[in-house]
């Protein structure tokens, strides 16, 4: 799982909220028509804090550590969004985020305070609240090695 959709889990499930209200934001959000509570998570910047490369006869597995910034975005055109924006931090901090961290390869790390958007849906009169953080993670990949047949020779000599 990659980030979003780990975080996008841990607010749904811990928030209480149907899997038709966590949005991951490259999905075309329209704005909510109706009263109810939305979360859309999205990626930010990353950054490589690590990367590694092993190999033996058969096998090349290369592995990087990142620190991936997310964001979670907590809106409503009721008061739902300022009643329940805290929820999203206490939800990071939870034993069941730490749980499905763990499993994932993953922690957060640097989490930061929650920014007032409303301003911004001025037009929608939505009210929206953005917790921003960074999660940290691992991903690594193996292929198959398909070694070289045949070497040249060390002796042998290059014709100029």
């Amino acid at each position: 799982m990659q980030p979003d959709e780990i975080v996008a889990t841990i607010i749904r499930d811990y928030m209480q909220i149907a899997p038709s209200r966590i949005v991951l934001r490259a999905q075309n959000f329209q704005a909510p028509k109706d009263e109810g509570l939305y979360v859309i998570v999205g990626l930010g910047n990353q950054q490589t804090i690590g990367s590694s490369q092993r190999s033996d006869e058969e096998t090349e597995t290369g592995g990087v550590t990142i620190a991936q910034e997310v964001t979670v975005d907590i809106v409503s055109k009721s008061r739902a969004a300022v009643e329940r924006r805290n929820e999203a931090i206490i939800a990071l901090r939870s034993t069941l985020a730490q749980q499905l961290m763990e499993r994932e390869g993953a922690r957060v790390f640097r989490q930061g305070g929650i920014t007032d958007l409303t301003s911004i849906e001025a037009s929608a009169a939505l009210h929206r609240f953005r917790v921003s953080f960074m999660v940290h993670y691992s991903q690594s990949r193996t292929i198959s090695e398909r070694p070289l047949e045949q070497f040249r020779d060390v002796d042998e000599e290059v014709q100029q």
